[in-house]
């Protein structure tokens, strides 16, 4: 659903899975260890989408927006993470 209409020449065949990226860690040995604290929270979010975003990230890390998508009130989505 999400490569339909205007993202369909985004669609490089992988399964796209919904997700919040909330940092990142200078060292795998971090990552990991601050995995281990958290995973075994139970929490929930959902939320509303009202904007689809396509970005890469440049050779600097830098993000850069290739398209942004408006939603109207009728195709909100909400997605839930248990």
């Amino acid at each position: 659903m999400l490569y339909g209409n205007e993202f369909k020449l985004y669609d490089i065949g992988g399964e796209y899975v919904p997700h919040i990226t909330v940092g990142k860690l200078p060292t795998n040995e971090e990552m990991e260890a601050a995995y281990e604290e958290i995973r075994d929270i139970d929490e929930v979010f959902s939320t509303k989408v009202r904007k689809i975003s396509v970005e890469m990230i440049g050779q600097n890390e830098e993000s850069i927006i290739i398209i942004e998508k408006e939603l109207d009130n009728e195709k909100y989505y909400t997605y839930s993470r248990y």
